[in-house]
């Protein structure tokens, strides 16, 4: 089954600790029934799709795409940071691919790439 969800986190000890009351929007593939024993997260319909240990050191959920959210990775990042005594400042709002670009232009910058392409192409050296 794969569904898109709006996904609530509960907070609590641990990576969720400054989390408690974000909504997340993600979506589920799964198939059968799973009993979750410690809930940490629950779709508007109530149903719970992510769990953590009761110190909140280890958590988990069916929403993909979950970590797409700004606000939920710097929070649970600044959690661990804090957890590690390490200090933590959020990424710019860049978008999905931004990483991909940058990579792109430093090889484009650093290889010849009409080169490469003739090779590529069956071309010689």
């Amino acid at each position: 089954m794969t569904r898109t969800s709006r996904v609530r986190t509960d907070g609590g000890p641990g990576l969720l600790e400054s989390c408690s009351g974000l909504t997340v929007e993600g979506y589920e593939i799964h198939a059968g029934l799973t009993e979750i024993a410690n809930p940490a997260a629950w779709t508007e319909a109530g149903e719970p799709v992510g769990a953590a240990s009761p110190d909140g050191m280890v958590f988990g959920w069916y929403v993909h795409g979950g970590f797409g959210s700004r606000e939920f990775r710097a929070r649970l990042l600044g959690n661990v940071a804090r957890m590690r005594g390490k200090p933590f400042a959020p990424g710019s709002d860049e978008g999905p691919d931004a990483a991909f670009e940058r990579l792109a232009d430093v090889l484009e910058s650093s290889l010849d790439i009409e080169r490469i392409a003739g090779w590529a192409l069956g071309g010689g050296a």
